[in-house]
């Protein structure tokens, strides 16, 4: 029994080309982004202040103790 190669790229292979071009389009607008983000000094300060406050909040919530079931009466 004889096989039958393939004439092109399967569907599969065609998506994932597709899947891989978009994520490298999409990674390098966030290179260029963070690349603005570097050279102008005030956007850059508030970025970090931003990071420190969420830091900061992760911090509380993983120190902090679940907060007990409301319990609710019936008639």
């Amino acid at each position: 029994m004889a096989t039958v190669k393939s004439k092109g790229p399967s569907v599969a292979s065609s998506s994932m080309a597709d899947e891989h071009k978009w994520q490298a389009q999409s990674d390098l607008r966030t290179l260029m982004d963070a690349h603005a983000i570097h050279k102008d000094k005030a956007r850059h300060a508030r970025v970090k202040a931003h990071a420190k406050e969420q830091l900061s909040m992760l911090k509380n919530v993983s120190t902090s103790k679940p907060t007990p079931k409301l319990v609710v009466p019936t008639k």
